[in-house]
């Protein structure tokens, strides 16, 4: 199986929000909803990734703890210094991530510490799924000598 990359085979650049850390939580989570996205990356005002509100933030921080999301803000509840995987990492390195780190996604930062995508397990699997079946479907062409697409 080839080395599937982050960018391009995962995912794409861009197609993401990002919050400040200090917009409300109740703005946050609005703008979770409006993109059906369960993570935001929080950027400073010049755009590098200082932390992440991801769904479980919100769950823990202000359900269980009865905060009032119009008043808190994302500095609050998000997790700072996530960690993060560059476009050029493997499938691989990004699912060992997620398994050691119990994480669901994970931003993706370029070498100047701005988010230029956000991978999910479902992008993962979604690669790595098409990429055997790719696999399979060449070997099954070379045992059966039937045509295949390279």
């Amino acid at each position: 199986m080839k080395k599937l990359k982050i960018i391009p085979d995962v995912v794409q650049a861009g197609g993401f929000e990002t919050v400040s850390p200090s917009a409300t939580v109740h703005q946050a989570a609005h703008r979770m909803a409006e993109r059906d996205q369960g993570v935001l990356p929080v950027e400073d005002e010049v755009g590098n990734l200082v932390g992440v509100l991801t769904e479980r933030d919100l769950a823990r921080w202000m359900i269980s703890a009865g905060n009032d999301p119009k008043q808190a803000l994302v500095a609050q509840a998000m997790t700072a210094r996530p960690d993060t995987l560059r476009p050029d990492d493997s499938a691989t390195d990004a699912l060992e991530l997620m398994r050691i780190r119990g994480l669901t996604h994970i931003p993706v930062a370029g070498d100047d510490g701005k988010t230029v995508s956000i991978v999910s397990a479902l992008d993962l699997c979604r690669a790595v799924s098409g990429e055997m079946d790719a696999m399979f479907q060449k070997a099954q062409s070379e045992v059966f000598d039937l045509p295949h697409e390279e």
